[in-house]
């Protein structure tokens, strides 16, 4: 692993428009609508963190126990919120980088297609970036991935297959392509899940990611 796992955090958070302006405090360095009010991280080599939205004000921070964020227990701080009338939830995640060189998976029937080609967009992949890389078959898209984030530095994956065509290791081959072109590109990929999300966690394993932090988010729910 190149660098430690909270400069990928790091990476990831500017991925995601969260801009670090103290030790305990960020900023949205982007307009977003789901900005974390709290985002609390483990990493793999035992350091932990915990942020807060410097728009929050200090008297609903006061109320927040570090020590119950920093064990990711949620409820008092959920409640807290709500006592100011402002209603939260928490969500959990995993994030994976791509070992050197990634090629776990036979990617001959990946094909690489442009977000305005006509499959991607049924298929619902249009409007993110330049590349998407899908398996077709009969000009139906069975499987895509393609970077749901982008910048100059690194990219965040998003996958998905078509209902019928599960279980038969096409995600696998389109992860595989979309992140060797990433890492060809001199960027940085990741692949994040919802920890409630079995059937990503499994995928990740099958590909043999390695797991570099895990993330929780408490985001205002609009």
């Amino acid at each position: 692993m190149g660098m430690k796992p909270f400069e990928y955090l790091f990476l990831q958070m500017e991925l995601e428009g969260v801009k670090r302006v103290s030790s305990d405090l960020i900023s949205r360095a982007q307009n977003v609508d789901d900005f974390p009010l709290v985002l609390i991280a483990h990493a793999s080599d035992g350091e932990s963190l915990v942020c807060f939205d410097e728009l929050i004000s200090e008297e609903i921070r006061h109320k927040l126990s570090k020590d119950n964020l920093q064990a990711f227990k949620t409820e008092s701080a959920i409640k807290a919120f709500e006592e100011s009338g402002i209603h939260t939830k928490a969500s959990h995640f995993k994030t994976y980088i791509f070992p050197e060189n990634f090629r776990f998976a036979n990617v001959e029937a990946v094909k690489c297609f442009r977000p305005d080609d006509p499959k991607i967009i049924t298929f619902g992949f249009n409007g993110l970036a330049d590349k998407v890389f899908a398996i077709e078959k009969e000009g139906v898209i069975l499987s895509a991935c393609v970077s749901s984030r982008q910048n100059s530095k690194s990219a965040e994956g998003w996958v998905l297959t078509h209902a019928d065509h599960r279980q038969k290791g096409l995600a696998q081959q389109t992860v595989t392509a979309w992140a060797g072109n990433m890492q060809k590109e001199g960027l940085i990929p990741f692949y994040s899940h919802n920890v409630e999300n079995t059937n990503s966690a499994l995928l990740a394993k099958r590909l043999s990611l390695i797991e570099v932090f895990e993330e929780l988010v408490i985001e205002k729910v609009l």
